[in-house]
């Protein structure tokens, strides 16, 4: 039974939310039923107003009298803007004959040679209706005026006989609404991706109202060069059409195919309600993910600031900085073989170059792997802390000094952070040492791996037997239980090491399907009559590209999060979710109960 009330009342909702909007703001203000011209069929009008600042679209509207009901029609358009008149008229009217009427009026025909059933006598009720046959707006009148050629007209909330306005205040106070401040401030006109994507994507036009009233651009135009044209209505700005005074307003191409040009000359203009142009911009280039921004009256190339107002303190030239070196020691000193963490800030501005490299040398001597980094979305600024691996120097072929640390790319200025390097015991420990019968080390390996790129490690592997040995080789991404890059032993290899010799051995690995985040990198080693498999260990971090090449964990040029988000911080984030959604379900049962 409760839930048949619940259906029941879902219904309810679902069919008010369905019926049309009543515009109940669109009044008859002026009627014009005994004119001084030649032909009353002729000169005969209703003038109608919106008294709301909403702007109305009147098409499929009727208008009747006592004898018959007309379909409004508009030629050029039907949409009545706020605090905006239209005038009904038949389609041979010759009114502007005899008044000046502003170009903003609608002009609304009845598509036949009168306006009512034949004319307009000194008796009738006029009735608006909308496209769903609601009534709008009803007057009834049965007094002739006093004056041929005066109209009756709504004065002070009540009918009286007055002089013609039409399209014009009855009480000759200046109103309607001025478009005069709205502006075209923003636009991108070569966004990275697709150009025709849907919003909020592809290419957009920043518009903003520098008046101090709401206004409503709900059929207002924006047109390039070549005739193509977006119009202002909820599939182009997502929401509402009205624009707030002192406010902006985002209207998207949303799938329009070639509107703004990338090159060449192209313009761009604001057209009202009457083909009006209230603003205009031109151009003659762009950049794929820059902006043109109006800044003190003149336009440039900057980042995107979509929605925002404009400022020219924001770069477009890319800049990398190294913020701190941690792991140097007490002595803030570092040691041949330390892997470095490094505290970075990358700013991609405008550059089509997508890689940061970090190494650390010294005129041309190299001491260092070289880390590399993905940046693809321009204008982003984040904050990384990234591994360098120094160089061991066991044959002491590289002198102990000061190194310079260098991050390059993206067309940035290099950044330089100076460090002092010495010596380590480990190269000497390890020279000490009596030779194992089997030696193994991990080479090489990258920290940071991508989705379905292809990545290599390698391995050296040392026989100090007088024989021969067989010798087996894989490797596999991993968290938990499960494995990321295949079966373990997906990429096996089975070599023969000659006796008294090394070898370095190449892996290669691919993960196709993971989240971003932390995983477990092991390369497994088993050399003939062994039982159990030698293991080498190491953490790595996963990116993941989206559907435009791009790294899903590239961190947000405003948030500054970190390379990725944990499984413990999604599960928390989770956790919150499930609890507002228990205490939603309480909620709804402590109601049926009461019921």
């Amino acid at each position: 039974m409760y839930f048949t009330k619940l259906k029941r009342y879902y219904l309810f909702i679902f069919l008010f939310l369905c019926l049309p909007l009543v515009s109940a703001n669109i009044i008859i203000n002026e009627i014009m039923y005994d004119p001084e011209c030649y032909s009353d069929m002729y000169c005969e009008w209703i003038e109608l107003y919106n008294d709301d600042s909403h702007s109305v679209n009147v098409s499929g509207w009727t208008f009747g009298d006592d004898d018959a009901n007309d379909t409004l029609e508009g030629y050029d358009n039907t949409i009545i803007s706020g605090f905006g008149y239209a005038i009904i008229v038949d389609d041979d009217t010759r009114i502007y004959n005899e008044f000046e009427i502003n170009s903003s009026v609608v002009w609304l025909y009845t598509g036949d040679d009168t306006v009512g059933g034949s004319k307009l006598g000194n008796k009738e009720t006029i009735t608006i209706y909308d496209s769903f046959v609601n009534e709008i707006n009803s007057v009834s009148y049965d007094n002739e005026v006093n004056n041929t050629g005066n109209t009756w007209a709504l004065i002070d909330e009540g009918w009286k006989e007055s002089e013609p306005t039409p399209g014009k205040s009855n009480d000759n106070e200046q109103d309607g609404l001025d478009y005069s401040k709205i502006e075209i401030t923003e636009f991108l006109p070569n966004p990275e991706g697709d150009d025709d994507a849907s919003m909020p994507d592809g290419e957009w036009i920043e518009i903003f109202n520098a008046g101090d009233q709401d206004l409503d651009l709900l059929g207002f135009r924006l047109v390039d060069n070549s005739g193509k044209e977006i119009l202002i209505d909820n599939s182009h700005v997502g929401s509402s059409t009205i624009i707030s005074s002192d406010n902006f307003m985002m209207v998207y191409v949303n799938g329009k195919y070639g509107f703004l040009n990338n090159d060449g000359f192209e313009t761009l203009s604001l057209l009202d309600l009457n083909g009006e142009v209230l603003d205009k911009v031109s151009y003659s280039e762009s950049n794929e993910g820059a902006s043109w921004s109006k800044l003190s009256d003149e336009w440039r190339i900057t980042p995107p600031t979509k929605g925002a107002k404009n400022s020219d303190e924001k770069t477009t030239k890319s800049i990398l900085s190294i913020e701190s070196i941690y792991d140097l020691g007490s002595n803030n000193v570092a040691e041949w073989g330390d892997t470095l963490r490094l505290k970075v800030n990358i700013f991609k501005g405008d550059s089509t170059k997508n890689v940061v490299y970090i190494e650390a040398r010294k005129d041309n001597v190299k001491i260092s792997k070289q880390t590399k980094l993905n940046v693809y979305e321009k204008f982003t600024n984040q904050t990384l802390t990234l591994p360098l691996q120094l160089d061991a120097n066991c044959n002491n072929n590289i002198k102990e000094g000061r190194y310079d640390i260098i991050m390059t790319g993206l067309d940035a200025e290099p950044e330089i952070k100076e460090i002092e390097i010495r010596g380590n015991d480990v190269c000497d420990i390890k020279a000490e040492e009596k030779p194992k019968i089997f030696e193994y080390s991990l080479k090489e390996a990258p920290q940071i791996i991508t989705i379905n790129e292809p990545f290599q490690s390698s391995v050296v592997l040392r026989n100090n037997e007088g024989t021969d040995l067989n010798v087996q080789l894989w490797s596999y991404v991993y968290r938990g239980n499960k494995q990321y890059s295949g079966n373990e032993t997906s990429n096996m290899i089975s070599i023969t090491l000659p006796s008294n010799a090394d070898k370095e051995i190449p892996l290669d690995n691919i993960v196709k399907d993971a989240d971003t985040g932390e995983y477990n990198f092991k390369i497994k080693i088993l050399k003939e009559g062994r039982v159990t498999p030698y293991e080498i260990k190491k953490e790595i971090l996963i990116n993941k590209p989206d559907e435009k090449g791009k790294r899903e964990n590239i961190i947000n040029a405003i948030t500054g999060a970190v390379v990725y988000e944990s499984s413990q911080v999604k599960a928390k984030r989770a956790g919150i979710f499930f609890f507002a959604f228990t205490i939603t379900l309480i909620l709804v049962y402590q109601t049926w109960r009461k019921k």
